[in-house]
């Protein structure tokens, strides 16, 4: 049974080319997490006892590199994935022995003009 959240947050804000003043990322990180929280709660605060694997899907207007992408998604898949800092936990943890990271997927288009969001899936994969 596989576990889907989206998170209503443009990656672009978080993006690591960015050069902003470091008070400003701590704001953007934050609002990052508390969408996923919301997310998650608004998902019935869904739970995995096994391994998963994720894959994350970055919608928006335009593409971004994907290794950005991924790096910008952390505050989000931090919140989501791991119990500590007081993390939803939807796997016990965020090793690399519960999580394996499928590639990054991109959806673009005008479609998602106002609409950008990180797209969460987990799918158990066994011990």
């Amino acid at each position: 049974m596989s576990v889907q959240i989206i998170v209503p947050f443009d990656v672009q804000r978080l993006s690591p080319n960015l050069r902003i003043h470091y008070l400003e990322r701590a704001k953007r990180v934050k609002k990052a997490r508390e969408a996923a929280r919301l997310a998650w709660l608004q998902a019935g605060k869904p739970a995995l006892t096994q391994p998963a694997l994720v894959a994350v899907t970055v919608r928006r207007t335009r593409r971004l590199d994907p290794d950005n992408a991924l790096a910008a998604c952390k505050a989000a898949l931090d919140e989501l994935l791991s119990t500590r800092n007081n993390g939803c936990g939807l796997l016990p943890d965020d090793s690399g022995q519960w999580v394996t990271y499928a590639p990054i997927a991109q959806e673009t288009g005008d479609r998602f003009r106002g609409k950008a969001a990180i797209v969460v899936t987990l799918t158990p994969r066994g011990k």
